[in-house]
């Protein structure tokens, strides 16, 4: 199968890209370390033309990270999905975009499920809620489509300063673990090799129904209990140290139930065995 992959040069893309071709697949890359630029809807028409499925994985807005270093991040990365979702129903392409947990709001008594009405308390948020609702509109007017709503992501190549880096990094180092939220704070983690057998199951599922799906762990980890089970897998000390003791306490309680019962997915790399492969492979610089 051909695949246009939009964001190959970043930390997931580099993964679904070796993932995807050691499957056999023809992936080409759309990236803008290529000279191409998601917001160039004539660049996007010409490759989206010749594929069978193209995964959008690109994103102005990377995270929380540089939304205040570049403020027009959320309106290039919606501007970049309303130009794949028209050249995909153009071409009648099926789209498969990377959403984000961060779509939810923070309620630990409330299981989040993609039926659920969508209140994003941060900024990145936001843009993949308008993201999303530029697909379900071009969806009712013909595109097929499948969005992923995903917990965030570790592994080989993760970034340097993602919390999984810095935690370990602090750790090697002796120094402090320093944290801007609480330690109660429970986040949902999956690693990225959990995140590649998805893509195979949505391709072999051939977009049956246009779909919303959390992809996320069985459960969440409190940061303590994470830095806990990372300095375990060290055999090191430790000491935590709350920049602001009325940090807030975020809970993602979010289910996988929908995916399971779909595509037959579900996580199968503890955060055990994921801190594990970080320490084996030393990706942490």
């Amino acid at each position: 199968m051909k695949i246009l992959l939009c964001g190959s040069s970043g930390f997931l893309g580099k993964n679904i890209k070796a993932f995807l071709e050691g499957r056999g697949h023809n992936v080409v890359s759309f990236d803008l370390s290529d000279g191409n630029d998601m917001t160039d809807g004539r660049r996007v028409r010409v490759a989206v033309a010749d594929v069978d499925v193209v995964f959008h994985f690109g994103a102005a807005a990377v995270g929380r990270r540089n939304l205040e270093k570049n403020p027009r991040a959320g309106e290039m990365e919606c501007m970049g999905v309303k130009n794949f979702a028209e050249a995909c129903m153009q071409y009648s392409i099926p789209l498969v975009y990377a959403s984000s947990v961060r779509v939810y709001r923070n309620d630990i008594s409330t299981v989040m499920t993609e039926e659920m009405h969508v209140e994003p308390e941060d900024p990145y948020g936001r843009i993949k809620v308008s993201c999303e609702e530029i697909i379900q509109d071009m969806g009712r007017k013909g595109l097929r489509f499948a969005i992923l709503r995903f917990a965030a992501v570790y592994g080989q190549g993760m970034p340097h300063d993602f919390i999984f880096s810095l935690f370990i990094r602090a750790l090697k180092e002796g120094k402090n673990i320093e944290l801007l939220s609480s330690p109660k704070t429970e986040r949902n983690f999956l690693h990225v090799d959990d995140i590649t057998d998805v893509l195979e199951r949505i391709l072999r599922w051939n977009f049956q129904s246009n779909e919303v799906f959390n992809i996320v762990h069985d459960r969440a980890i409190t940061l303590e209990d994470l830095v806990q089970k990372m300095a375990q897998a060290m055999h090191v000390k430790y000491v935590l140290v709350e920049r602001s003791l009325h940090a807030p306490v975020m809970h993602e309680n979010i289910s996988n139930k929908k995916i399971k019962d779909i595509l037959g997915w579900r996580p199968l790399i503890s955060i055990e065995d994921g801190i594990s492969r970080l320490l084996v492979n030393s990706v942490i610089a």
